[in-house]
Order: C-alpha cells, then sequence, then structure tokens
C-alpha cells in the first residue's frame, strides 16, 4: 500500500497537468461568451435608446411644422377675409392663401402618422374649423355667403380659434413630455 500511494499521488499530478489546459481553455470561453453578451446586451439598448431619441425628435419636428402651420394658415385666412371685405383681393392674396392650405395641408399628413391619439383629437378640431372656415371665405369671395358666412361670423370663428390651439399645444407638449410654461 505503501507504494500505491505515491504513483496515486503522481497520478493526480499527472491528470491534473494534463486537463490543466483544458479547464483553463473552458472558462476562459465562458467568460468571453459572458463578456460578448453583455456586450450585445450593451449594444442593443443604445440602440433601442439612439431609435427612441430619433423618434422623438421626428414627432417634435412634426409638431413644431404643424403647429406652424396651422397658425399661419388661420392668419392668411383672417388677412384673406379682409382682403374681401375691403374688396382689396388679388392673386398673390389667393397664391398666399392656397400656399398656406396646402403647408396645412401637408402637416396634418405628416401628423396622422407621427402623432399621439390625443394630439390627433385636438388636431381634428383645429383642421375642422380651418377647413370649414376657409369654404365660408370662400364662398364670401363668390358672393354666395354661407347662411352664417357674413363677414363678421367668419372673423369670430377665427378669432375664437385662436383661443382652441391651447388644447393642441397642450396635448403635443404632453406627448413629448415637456411641462407646461
Amino acid at each position: 500500500m505503501s507504494d500505491l500511494g505515491p504513483l496515486l499521488i503522481a497520478s493526480v499530478g499527472v491528470v491534473g497537468t494534463l486537463l490543466s489546459p483544458v479547464v483553463t481553455t473552458r472558462l476562459s470561453a465562458r467568460l468571453q461568451r459572458d463578456q460578448f453578451d453583455a456586450q450585445r446586451a450593451l449594444a442593443l439598448d443604445t440602440h433601442r435608446q439612439d431609435g427612441l431619441r430619433a423618434q422623438h425628435a421626428e414627432k417634435r419636428a412634426c409638431y413644431v411644422t404643424l403647429n406652424a402651420a396651422s397658425r399661419r394658415y388661420r392668419v392668411v385666412q383672417m388677412n384673406y377675409l379682409y382682403a374681401v371685405e375691403d374688396g382689396r383681393l388679388d392673386d398673390e392674396d389667393r397664391r398666399e392663401l392656397e400656399e398656406s392650405r396646402r403647408a396645412h395641408g401637408a402637416a396634418v399628413a405628416e401628423a396622422q402618422m407621427t402623432a399621439a391619439p390625443k394630439v390627433l383629437d385636438e388636431l381634428e378640431t383645429i383642421s375642422g374649423a380651418l377647413s370649414r372656415s376657409y369654404r365660408r371665405i370662400r364662398r364670401l369671395e363668390s358672393g354666395q355667403p354661407e347662411p352664417d358666412g357674413s363677414f363678421d361670423e367668419v372673423r369670430a370663428e377665427l378669432l375664437a380659434l385662436w383661443d382652441e390651439w391651447k388644447g393642441l399645444r397642450d396635448a403635443m407638449r404632453l406627448d413629448l413630455g415637456v411641462d407646461r410654461p
């Protein structure tokens, strides 16, 4: 038995020496795999965050364009209404009205693909009122005003519309995560 002890100890030493590179390689491979998985998760998270930032920036740009185009369309309608009333309407007025109408339509179309449901609800109110006032102004211009489409009535509608923007603005700011001033 005394001869077996050193042989057993030597055998364990030889086996340990032979297995050491295999165990080290496996542990190293596992460590590299874990590091790769961690780097991949970080890259995916970074990509996701970059996408969210880009989406937020696109939505903000859409809302800025929509707000500016809608307000401009309302102001141009008001100017056009006064030109109709004063009898000083010209081709430049007509061109500006149609240009602002197209810009508003394009901004609304973009918002319909981007905006949150609450923003779309508020936008429907504004766009509907702008469409009505456009129709009423053009009818007034043609000499065939609607029953409630006098200069004073259309003017009052356009002035009242100014106050309607608060709901749209608040909905856009809320969607963007911006507190009201």
